[in-house]
């Protein structure tokens, strides 16, 4: 008690002296643009001068895309990660147990994500893996708006911003309340609900859903490589025990100066293809992720230049279950001779985050203190034999080194200054004190030159950074996680080069170079993970948007990648280097609207000596109709059932290893879906 008294004392005091120092940003534009745009002042993609000039998306230093709710709805999007697809330079990729992951300009990692998402504003990342795939299945009916920044920002964002910053903003008082049900044939069923009202004063929002997915999908067959070099059936091809489901809700109340939100995201998981690559049976063991989040902030308007703003932030999260992870070599032909195993972790967390900002003369100064502090107060470990019964274990056969925490402290301060309207530089500096690896400077520099009335170029340089998880340090694992106390952070520096041109007022081309390196990566090594050898990033990004006569719009973007990855990188790492994408949105009748999505994906090469996985061509079709308060839609997902794989790591038992043959596992097939939404 007196050592988490010492923490938030300390935390206190930062926040006080922050409080004396610094400045914010005079917000003047009308109610609606504040709400339409308050992610993007976070990020400082859009601000406001004293002059009442507001830098526009396109005009600052830093890269930026914003699906908006009218896309999301027309492309037929289900979940987060079919928004995020619409994103240039992000793909989307699987593990062979199942587990969903954003791919970013390349970079794929199995276990942990080097992007920062948040719903909301509140961060939902855990410490046990730096992950949060449990929420990329939360419905697109619910969603207003993601707004996506691919450039490294850990100024006001910290760890896990490494490849930039994802911020999910459901639906609020400028939506209608909406009831949503979906339904498709492959076993794919939606129900979301959203309420605003009006109360002391105040807004309320609620919102609720409730996913369920099993897809048909055949598991590939397992092979076995013996010591001596001979390959034999493990285990012939099977129904995947691909079973997921969210449920979920959120609750939020603005008041004034008061912001207070909460929101419960529980995901069920089957194993898919297995956790170690062996299909299971098709009703196999599930895995539970329970997500909680709250937040309470206050925010007062000191002077009409003079913003402060104090959020206390509170997360609990369990995981929960356990998966048939590989089988006894003795008995290869009894699934109940399999190995078992699971744990259950729970994991609570807290934090204070302050900030000023201050707009003065030309500048948009931002000043701010936070700290951190979590641990998982519960935990044990299951290993076992299918056909016996579960032990707990505890101690030094946890899964987790028991009785750790982890204390972040960080002062960061982030200043925008615009010489004129043709001219803007961004400079910010952040220090990151971790109790676990002590710490960690992060920076930024930018500049945004605007020249004419069409063009506009950026210059980007920065410096973040991810700290290792508890996984990572501590796991104890018999297969897959063995920690490392001694790891350093992972750390990345980018330099961007972007350029904006406008054809028209509704025609524009964006075109970003990008090159990095990334120093210190934590990889799995023999027997443990460790900071594998320096990786380079360096790619390229394009895009063009046009509005069509009437109303219509056409898109198409090209990313291309090229990464070079050093040997203890898994396979799994390895991803597609060419993107490219289009679209065609209609209104075929001035009710009915079409929205055509085509994309191809490049073969993954696996190198000189496995099989290249082979490319694809995906089409989607959407049809919208609307009728007063109600909204009909139909459409496909990949409507020529093209075949998508994913590339997996083999994973080696003593002297045998294992693999599914092709050293992939697929992608759901061919969907057909419906849906209708009812607006009051």
């Amino acid at each position: 008690m007196r050592k988490n008294e010492h923490i938030f004392g300390t935390l206190s005091l930062a926040v006080v002296l922050l409080g004396g120092l610094g400045g914010s940003v005079s917000i003047q534009a009308d109610q609606n643009e504040r709400i339409e745009n308050e992610f993007l002042k976070s990020l400082n993609e859009a601000s406001e001068i004293v002059s009442r000039e507001r830098l526009n998306i396109e005009k600052v230093p830093s890269t930026v895309t914003v699906v908006r709710r009218n896309t999301i709805v027309a492309s037929g999007a289900a979940t987060l990660l079919d928004v995020l697809k619409l994103v240039p330079g992000i793909d989307v990729a699987m593990s062979a147990s199942g587990k969903r992951q954003i791919v970013v300009r390349g970079m794929r990692d199995k276990y942990r994500d080097k992007i920062k998402l948040l719903i909301n504003g509140v961060d939902v990342t855990n410490n046990l893996y730096s992950n949060q795939f449990y929420y990329y299945d939360f419905p697109a009916s619910l969603i207003k708006r993601v707004e996506v920044t691919k450039t490294p920002d850990a100024i006001l964002y910290g760890s896990n911003a490494f490849l930039g910053v994802i911020n999910v903003i459901t639906l609020d008082e400028g939506n209608a309340n909406q009831l949503f049900v979906e339904s498709s044939d492959e076993k794919r069923h939606v129900v979301s609900l959203f309420q605003n009202i009006k109360a002391a004063g105040g807004d309320l929002r609620i919102d609720a859903h409730d996913i369920y997915m099993h897809p048909s999908i055949e598991s590939p067959p397992v092979m076995a490589r013996m010591k001596a070099g001979n390959t034999t059936l493990l285990r012939g091809s099977m129904p995947a025990h691909t079973l997921e489901r969210g449920m979920g809700a959120g609750i939020s109340y603005d008041q004034d100066r008061w912001h207070l939100k909460y929101r419960l995201q529980r995901y069920v998981k089957g194993s898919f293809f297995g956790v170690a690559d062996i299909p299971p049976l098709r009703h196999d063991r599930d895995v539970t992720m329970t997500h909680h989040t709250f937040e309470a902030a206050y925010e007062k308007w000191l002077r009409p230049d003079l913003k402060w703003r104090t959020a206390f932030d509170l997360t609990h999260y369990t995981w929960d279950g356990d998966y048939r992870a590989f089988p006894d070599l003795n008995h290869v032909n009894d699934p109940k001779k399999d190995r078992i195993m699971g744990a259950y972790i729970r994991e609570i967390s807290s934090g204070v985050t302050s900030y000023l900002k201050y707009a003065f003369a030309s500048h948009d100064l931002t000043l701010q203190a936070e700290g951190h502090y979590a641990k998982p107060d519960k935990m044990y470990y299951l290993y076992h034999r299918a056909d016996e019964p579960a032990k707990p274990l505890t101690g030094e056969d946890n899964i987790l080194k028991e009785g750790v925490d982890r204390k972040n402290f960080a002062l960061a301060m982030e200043d925008l200054y615009s010489f004129s309207d043709r001219v803007s530089f961004i400079y910010g500096l952040r220090y990151d004190y971790y109790n676990d690896f002590n710490g960690h400077w992060s920076w930024k520099a930018g500049t945004v030159v605007s020249p004419g009335g069409q063009d506009t170029f950026k210059l980007l340089y920065n410096h973040a950074f991810r700290a290792p998880s508890w996984a990572e340090l501590y796991a104890n694992a018999a297969t897959e996680f063995k920690g490392y106390p001694r790891l350093n952070p992972e750390s990345i520096d980018m330099l961007e080069l972007v350029w904006l041109h406008r054809f028209s007022g509704k025609d524009i081309l964006k075109a970003n170079l990008f090159y990095g390196r990334l120093d210190d990566p934590i990889v799995k090594g023999i027997q443990m993970y460790e900071n594998g050898s320096a990786e380079m990033l360096r790619g390229v990004e394009l895009s063009y948007r046009s509005g069509l006569t009437g109303s219509g719009e056409w898109g198409a973007s090209l990313s291309y990648h090229h990464d070079d990855i050093p040997q203890l990188t898994t396979i799994e790492s390895n991803s597609r280097e060419w993107l490219v994408r289009t679209h065609l949105s209609w209104y075929l009748l001035p009710q009915l609207q079409s929205y055509t999505w085509m994309e191809y994906g490049s073969p993954i090469d696996m190198g000189s000596h496995l099989p290249d996985i082979d490319d694809y061509w995906l089409v989607n079709e959407t049809m919208t109709w609307r009728k007063g308060d109600w909204r009909f839609q139909a459409g496909v997902r990949n409507l020529f059932d093209q075949r998508i794989d994913y590339p997996v790591q083999p994973v080696r038992l003593g002297d045998v290893t294992l693999y599914p043959q092709g050293l992939a596992v697929p992608a759901m097939g061919r969907e057909w879906f419906a849906r209708v939404t009812y607006r009051w």
